[in-house]
């Protein structure tokens, strides 16, 4: 038999194995927990977790998700976001409104040169090659047409996102 000494964590369990432990006074509701190991080397040690707690923490974190969807998809301004080549990445409810179109339609498919007048596109792209450098646009006026041709004059201000690299993402 393998007589090696097995690392424990604080609480006398061995790391490295899952076990069902049943929770005392004042413990969980759900009346178990899992045992997963955590940490590395001589500080490797164990971490509880509870599967109903995880599972309310879970549901908070999804009801703040849909909250922080419906304040950006519902607010009373437009908000979309484009690749390095002008494409529409992301769009909010409002802007397809003004816009008179789907998400299905401009997601990855139309760029805002496809919204703009044709007097202002020669402006348009020279401000976005120098928005994706510079990171930031403030204030920009333009006019958004839409499908059934319908101007609207919009105020721009945006911050660019770039990866670890410094690579333009949106």
């Amino acid at each position: 038999a393998d007589r090696a000494p097995r690392r424990m964590c604080g609480t006398g369990r061995p790391v490295g194995q899952r076990q069902i432990h049943l929770a005392g006074p004042g413990g969980c509701p759900c009346g178990s927990h899992r045992w997963q190991p955590r940490g590395s080397g001589t500080n490797a040690g164990c971490s509880q977790i509870c599967s109903c707690r995880r599972k309310a923490a879970e549901a908070k974190l999804a009801a703040s998700a849909a909250q922080v969807d419906d304040l950006y998809n519902n607010a009373p301004c437009g908000y979309f976001s484009l690749d390095a080549n002008g494409k529409f990445l992301h769009i909010n409810n409002t802007a397809l409104k003004w816009l008179g179109t789907t998400r299905e339609m401009v997601i990855g498919r139309r760029t805002a040169l496809d919204f703009l007048p044709d007097e202002q596109k020669a402006g348009f792209i020279e401000r976005y090659k120098n928005f994706r450098t510079s990171g930031r646009v403030d204030d920009v006026e333009v006019d958004f047409v839409g499908v059934d041709g319908a101007r609207r004059r919009v105020s721009v201000t945006a911050t660019a996102v770039y990866d670890a690299d410094g690579n333009f993402l949106m």
